[in-house]
């Protein structure tokens, strides 16, 4: 975004600095990533624009956003040529990717240089000039967000067919590469063949050159999944496509085609032939919105009385409760859009703070729709996807951070094959999530996050099951470097080892209600994805859950996917992580999870009481809890392990656990606590042979 330009459609006087609009902009969520001062006072912002907002990516765009928050007059391009319909020349619209198309014809024109004004606007937001005739729809793209195209009318003939390809025809673009189509490809073709292939790139052998003199401009919409697909199976990457891909305006062919023949003339001379022949294949219809004005109370948290006001200026039409969207915002299809867009351009600081409400019961996790007979889960489709939301609940709440990478890998970690990969070294889905956390761990090491070692991830992976391509549900999780600093009685910092990996799994069993075990083992086809983990775990051990093996744990090498790693030689390069692959413990246990129930905070106190048993080292404390649960005593909430002391030498340890109890009805006396304490410290000392220290 130039700022020179963007005065050109709005009065900016008091943002004239990088610092003033880029903190504009951030008041419309735009985010500023870089900004270049030049010596002539002009400055240009280089804009975060996302993906759903393809409006914003024209000064005009920018200015009428600018517009509506500021209040300013938003200035209109005025023509100098006063340009009708009527044209006709010859255009047939074959394919249903192609909605409208615009042409019109220009004859006399002289292709030369450009002007040095507009030369220096197009080179300071990253354009080559090439010619007049070619800079000028570069400049209306820049100015109005409308990609448009020049053909040499006596190159292309006396008609236009957009259609799709033809198996194997072939065309050579203006990039200088020939490339060999498909029939998704949607094209521009003469009676002979295409010349353009739409919305991406024109042909070379009909491109403006410096012995045109007549031309024939053309604007038109494309189907975005259509230019999508082509951009991507080719490898073509052009602001044409970009736009398009995203969504341009239905509307904006007329208008802007208008203005690129105004500035043609203006700058090549030649004269407009007859007005514009516009071939529609279907009308466009506006989207409709239902908009109640207590929709924006009830989301917002308070009344916004200028609502109707704030959408009417971001060209929103109302007709009562029915409200249209302007052809240029692709992104607001809902009610919850326009209440979106209410809050945005009013600020989320006016909004008051308010406390979320809620009123009925707790969801019941099995699912209430139906599913179709090829769902492999049925009525239990809601429950896994609770299972899994439980299964990050218990990880973060252990420390780890979530994450979400690329779903791509190289040949070492992936098995289905990508056909037109985006990176070269990149062209595999996932068979694993491991590769990609201990890039994440090395990326934030690298930026010095504390607690850079501990993150996980929950997602699909990739696999070939009989040779065919399927999706699977991995969870996976990494601990390395420093686990606990050093403390402030002189306990020395604790380093990440493989007992914190198998801590967290012990935790999530438990607190799933169901018994991991780890079992050593080596890497084996038990597990879908442990052909991807020979190259990652040092040494390993199975996860089971009763005789179903669900994923590994171990110690992995971080060298196996860092070359910064390997190439430096260090011999601490360790990691240690697991992989569950959900789907095949859900398999294995999912239609035993207990539903999660609620109950209301207790009325009444807990008491505690401590017990401290004298008992053999090699009683393990399971077997003490066992004894503790056997004597049945009346109302134990809880009971848990506080204390473990072996003196040197000797062979029995001393074992500190807290008993709480709690009654749901009224609070317990001493009598009833002590009865059932006598009646644990019986069990105990004759289940394990324990000897009561103090109580």
């Amino acid at each position: 975004m130039l700022f020179s330009w963007l005065s050109d459609f709005i009065q900016l006087s008091e943002y004239s600095s990088p610092e003033k609009l880029s903190k504009l902009f951030a008041s419309l969520g735009i985010e500023t990533a870089e900004a270049e001062i030049f010596e002539d006072n002009d400055f240009m912002l280089d804009l975060e624009i996302t993906a759903n907002r393809p409006d914003l990516l024209s000064h005009f765009g920018l200015a009428r956003e600018i517009s509506v928050l500021t209040g300013k007059k938003l200035k209109k391009i005025e023509f100098e040529n006063q340009i009708g319909e009527g044209g006709s020349f010859d255009i047939k619209i074959i394919s249903e990717r192609c909605s409208r198309y615009a042409g019109l014809v220009m004859h006399g024109v002289k292709v030369s240089e450009s002007p040095e004004w507009m030369k220096k606007r197009l080179l300071r937001v990253g354009l080559r000039p090439i010619s007049n005739v070619v800079d000028a729809t570069n400049y209306v793209l820049m100015e109005l967000n409308h990609p448009m195209h020049a053909f040499d009318l006596d190159l292309l003939g006396n008609h236009i067919i957009v259609r799709q390809a033809a198996a194997k025809e072939k065309i050579k673009l203006l990039d200088g590469r020939e490339y060999s189509l498909v029939e998704d490809d949607l094209v521009i073709a003469n009676s002979e063949k295409p010349v353009a292939l739409a919305g991406v790139m024109g042909g070379e052998e009909t491109g403006v050159n410096s012995n045109t003199t007549n031309i024939l401009l053309e604007a038109a919409w494309f189907q975005p999944a259509s230019i999508r697909r082509t951009a991507r199976r080719h490898g073509i990457s052009s602001d044409s496509a970009y736009r398009f891909e995203r969504g341009a305006d239905p509307l904006a062919p007329l208008y802007a085609i208008r203005r690129l023949a105004d500035l043609i003339k203006k700058i090549s001379g030649g004269e407009i032939s007859e007005g514009i022949k516009l071939s529609e294949k279907e009308a466009y219809k506006a989207t409709e919105i239902n908009f109640r004005d207590e929709s924006v109370k009830r989301f917002l948290g308070c009344a916004v009385p200028r609502a109707r006001e704030i959408l009417c200026s971001l060209g929103v039409n109302f007709d009562g409760d029915r409200a249209e969207a302007p052809s240029w915002r692709t992104d607001l299809t809902r009610e919850i859009d326009l209440i979106e867009e209410v809050a945005r351009i009013s600020g989320y600081d006016s909004l008051p703070e308010t406390l979320p409400h809620f009123s009925g019961r707790s969801l019941d996790f099995i699912a209430k729709r139906k599913t179709t007979e090829s769902s492999e889960w049925g009525e239990n489709a809601e429950r896994f996807i609770d299972f899994r939301r439980r299964i990050a609940e218990v990880l973060e709440s252990l420390g780890f951070d979530r994450c979400v990478t690329f779903s791509f890998e190289n040949e070492r970690f992936g098995e289905v094959r990508i056909v037109n990969p985006i990176n070269s070294e990149l062209n595999y889905m996932r068979g694993t999530l491991l590769p990609s956390l201990l890039r994440v761990v090395e990326l934030r090491e690298f930026r010095g996050i504390p607690d850079s070692g501990r993150v996980f991830e929950l997602d699909k992976t990739f696999r070939l099951e009989d040779g065919e391509p399927t999706e699977n549900y991995s969870a996976s999780a990494i601990i390395a470097g420093i686990v606990e600093e050093k403390r402030y009685d002189g306990r020395p910092e604790e380093i990440a080892a493989v007992d914190h990996a198998i801590g967290a799994i012990k935790v999530l069993g438990s607190l799933l209600k169901i018994s991991l075990e780890i079992k050593a083992g080596e890497a084996d086809s038990k597990i879908s994805f442990s052909k991807f983990h020979n190259a990652l775990f040092v040494h390993s051990a199975d996860i089971c859950f009763e005789a179903h093996t669900v994923g590994r744990v171990g110690m992995l090498d971080r060298s196996a996917v860092s070359k910064k790693i390997k190439d430096s030689g260090a011999s601490e390069t360790f990691a240690y992580g697991f992989e569950i692959d959900l789907e095949a413990l859900w398999n294995a246990v999912g239609r035993k999870l207990p539903i999660p129930k609620y109950s209301t905070l207790p009325r009444f106190p807990s008491a505690e009481r401590d017990l401290a048993f004298w008992v053999s080292a090699a009683v393990p404390i399971s077997e003490i809890f066992s004894a503790v649960s056997s004597a049945e005593p009346a109302n134990l909430e809880k009971m848990k392990l506080f204390d473990i002391f072996q003196p040197k030498k000797e062979d029995r340890k001393s074992v500190g656990i807290r008993l709480i109890f709690r009654s749901s009805e009224r609070t317990l006396t001493d009598s009833e606590i002590n009865s059932a304490v006598d009646a644990v410290i019986a069990s105990i000392e004759k289940r394990v042979n324990g000897e009561l220290r103090s109580r």
